[in-house]
């Protein structure tokens, strides 16, 4: 039902505003569904996905092209997890952990 109105929805600020949501949910089916029918992957700032801590997302994303120089993106993200660890312990030192995997940072 849902890929219907996706696909029959001729707004693109639509299907680029319901990816965001999307993206805010963590959900990468929803995701990858609305980006095969037109939502553009361009209209997210990439520190937004980093924001969420979800590596198969930000994986998404690198995949499609998504710009990962301008602004720094992983610098400020990491920045900020670093501070997430010391108020988290070790848990957000797992999620960065992660990211570097998923993101081939050595």
């Amino acid at each position: 039902m849902l890929e219907v109105l996706i696909k029959s929805e001729p707004r693109q600020e639509v299907k680029d505003r319901a990816l965001e949501h999307a993206l805010s949910l963590k959900r990468l089916d929803l995701i990858k569904l609305l980006v095969l029918h037109g939502a553009d992957i361009r209209t997210i700032e990439f520190i937004e996905v980093l924001r969420i801590w979800e590596p198969t997302i930000i994986r998404f994303f690198l995949d499609q092209g998504a710009e990962f120089v301008e602004g720094s993106p992983f610098a400020v993200a990491f920045g900020e997890g670093f501070g997430l660890q010391l108020a988290r312990g070790a848990s957000a030192k797992r999620n960065i952990q992660s990211l570097r995997l998923s993101s081939n940072i050595k």
